[in-house]
């Protein structure tokens, strides 16, 4: 199903309650079951480097070619 902004509401909506309910499952969580998520996460994020870089890349074409301001809404890594 191609994206439009009601999909694209519906999904950041979704996304966002499952965000809400993991935060609240990891602040009760104890420090074995976190140190084993962030294990996880860490392993998925060095899995999907490429990919993520890749789609990265490809926001920020899309982000200079529509005029948006590319790396303006933070300072400059150090």
């Amino acid at each position: 199903m191609p994206m439009n902004a009601l999909n694209i509401a519906e999904y950041t909506q979704t996304l966002g309650l499952q965000a809400k309910q993991a935060s609240a499952l990891m602040a009760r969580a104890d420090a074995a079951t976190k140190n084993k998520a962030l294990k996880a996460l860490a392993r998925l994020l060095r899995e999907n480097t490429a990919a993520l870089q890749a789609d990265t890349a490809r926001d920020l074409e899309r982000a200079t070619a529509a005029g948006l301001p590319i790396g303006t809404d933070r300072p400059p890594a150090r």
